[in-house]
């Protein structure tokens, strides 16, 4: 079950589809807007809107390894970061779409284990992946990406959305 969590793989046995928890995990990062763990190296990039500050897509970061800014490369003593993902810098970021380039560490050290059973849950309920992307059926319902079929009915339960709720990056 090769690029789910091990915390996620675990709850389940070698006769279980991964694609079902790889559908459920899709849904819950889909939902959060990142990652969320573990800590992974990757490039993030974001919109320069010309202010001095700008915010990452993640909710814990563990370091940047380099920065560009509309393609130059900002030097490591002219910007400052937050563990929440805030960037500042005085001579502000641009006005590039996706100008703003960060080789960062983040996520959490390991994968939640509220998160892990909301994966899990999803899993159990059917959740799948097609050729168009995340699907669940129930009875001759198939919900789409976004988790909704023609009723408007969501993948993500209440219950699941409230533990997720705090793993979510706020609205831009």
């Amino acid at each position: 079950m090769t690029g789910l969590p091990v915390e996620v793989e675990g709850a389940f046995g070698a006769s279980d589809s991964s694609t079902h928890l790889a559908a459920a995990l899709q849904a819950v990062r889909s939902y959060c807007g990142w990652h969320i763990g573990p800590v992974v190296t990757e490039t993030l990039a974001v919109d320069g809107d010309g202010a001095t500050s700008v915010n990452l897509p993640t909710l814990r970061l563990v370091s940047v390894t380099s920065l560009t800014v509309d393609g130059v490369t900002a030097e490591a003593d002219s910007f400052e970061w937050a563990e929440d993902g805030r960037l500042r810098r005085s001579g502000g970021f641009g006005y590039k779409l996706l100008g703003v380039r960060a080789v960062v560490e983040h996520g959490l050290d390991g994968f939640p284990d509220d998160v892990a059973a909301v994966v899990c849950s999803l899993a159990g309920a059917g959740v799948a992946l097609s050729g168009a992307g995340l699907l669940r059926q129930v009875g001759q319902v198939a919900y789409d990406t976004a988790g909704r079929a023609s009723g408007g009915v969501d993948v993500l339960a209440l219950s699941h959305k409230a533990i997720l709720d705090k793993y979510k990056l706020p609205p831009c």
